[in-house]
């Protein structure tokens, strides 16, 4: 199974808050967006409170040359004495704290590894996670070793950094960092399933790592029992986590050899310490040599008088949908999208507002023409699914879309570009050219539409009305 180039982080939403002015009150917008999909449920939604049905466009405000190419999700948190500052990771190996005019703050290079099996050369593709609490950005990369950057002037925290990976050039964190209270989970797959130069595959797994105590060795969930069988935790989100903390979601890659072995090919849920395996569900029967398994991290929602649920894409192109207490039972609903020709290796996202589902890479005919881009799913009066609106956006894998305030931000993925669209009609608002592929996704914060493209380039927008 060879991976594309995509991926590449987050954890507190900030709620929308008013300031009195001479104008009266005025809305304030999200001061932080601290991890991969904005949330812990990975839903991609943010009020935005300037980001409204008036917004005819957007202009741009600063654009900064990063050293790589952006693959990871920005990130961006309010830090003390110095404001609103945007963090962003490279497949240079360099992470960077920008201010909100694009000055650099600071830059760390981490490293880059040239991968077994001709998969090329990587930097960090995982997004990072901002703990707020302690004052640092945890960020993994190909050499394997896990940081805690100081936001304030990126320095080293004591007892960092950490090595979690050490066949640094066969196995490879892809997915999003996640942190719950003093526990970061990291998910660890493989570059393009290469085996090393003795013919042995990654390891796929999932580790927990204590903050506070950064050497002791980490809780460890095996999705496939035994050595070096690949089951990797691919998704660009990581994992997600129940609204009460208890559980982790996550979906599973495929195995070796690639038949039904151990929860390959599954989405599972999982404790919080990873002891114990609540559910698993493999929707689709392994076929050795197809590339079918769920590559993608899980949204976690609950419609307005429905039961919670959890969706996620599978590699061939199905939105599948299943119940968050009754996961083994299988799927609750199971929508095709795409025709797999890209990989659907996407996630949806999800606004409690619209109350619809926004998934990338989605695939549509129209006048004898194949076209890639959102598709738009709203929830019925009796807890299924309809396809809403379909609007072209690009081509090849595209991230998360972002759900913010009434619009819908998306990028291009092979093809470059930014659009944005109005959420409840998919009615194209503005669009915005790049000169490389956009892989990495949207984010929204400080009224800002902040971006990344494949040459390095970081993209600051702000609505215009």
């Amino acid at each position: 199974m060879r991976r594309l180039r995509v991926l590449a982080l987050v954890v507190a939403a900030a709620a929308a808050l008013t300031i009195a002015s001479s104008g009266g009150a005025k809305p304030v917008p999200d001061a932080s967006w601290t991890s991969f999909g904005h949330d812990q449920q990975l839903t991609g939604f943010t009020d935005a409170p300037l980001f409204t049905a008036q917004v005819k466009g957007f202009s741009l405000a600063w654009k900064a040359a990063l050293a790589g190419p952006i693959v990871a999700s920005p990130l961006a948190a309010r830090v003390p004495n110095q404001g609103l500052v945007v963090f962003a990771a490279t497949e240079g190996g360099n992470v960077y704290a920008l201010a909100d005019d694009g000055t650099v703050l600071w830059q760390k290079s981490i490293g880059t590894v040239n991968a077994n099996g001709n998969c090329g050369t990587y930097g960090v593709s995982s997004t990072g996670v901002v703990d707020t609490a302690r004052g640092v950005l945890y960020v993994v990369g190909a050499t394997g070793m896990l940081h805690a950057f100081r936001l304030t002037d990126g320095s080293e925290a004591p007892g960092w950094p950490v090595q979690v990976v050490s066949r640094r050039r066969t196995e490879y964190v892809w997915g999003g960092l996640e942190l719950v209270g003093t526990t970061l989970y990291v998910p660890v797959a493989s570059y393009c399933d290469a085996p090393d130069r003795h013919g042995v595959p990654a390891e796929g797994r999932l580790m927990a790592y204590d903050v506070t105590n950064p050497s002791a060795a980490p809780s460890v969930f095996d999705p496939v029992p035994g050595p070096d069988n690949l089951g990797g935790v691919w998704g660009w989100g990581g994992v997600s986590v129940s609204l009460d903390g208890d559980a982790l979601y996550a979906g599973i890659g495929n195995a070796e050899p690639d038949v039904n072995n151990g929860d390959s090919d599954s989405m599972v849920e999982l404790s919080a310490d990873l002891s114990e395996t609540f559910g698993v569900n493999r929707p689709i029967a392994s076929v050795a040599g197809e590339d079918v398994d769920l590559g993608a991290a899980p949204v976690l929602f609950k419609p307005t008088g429905c039961p919670a649920l959890l969706a996620a894409n599978d590699k061939s192109g199905d939105l599948i949908v299943w119940r968050q207490d009754a996961l083994a039972k299988g799927p609750y609903a199971f929508i095709p999208l795409s025709d797999g020709v890209a990989a659907f290796v996407g996630a949806p996202s999800w606004s409690p507002v619209t109350q619809m589902l926004y998934d990338s890479t989605a695939t549509a005919t129209k006048a004898n023409t194949r076209l890639e881009g959102t598709m738009a799913l709203k929830v019925t009066a009796t807890c299924g699914f309809t396809k809403r609106w379909f609007t072209a956006t690009g081509d090849g894998p595209q991230p998360e879309p972002l759900v913010a305030g009434d619009l819908v931000a998306d990028t291009g993925g092979s093809t470059g570009g930014f659009a944005v669209e109005r959420a409840t009609t998919g009615v194209l608002v503005w669009r915005y050219p790049t000169a490389a592929a956009t892989l990495s996704p949207l984010i929204e914060v400080g009224g800002e539409l902040i971006g990344g493209d494949y040459s390095g380039q970081l993209y600051a927008f702000l609505p215009e009305r």
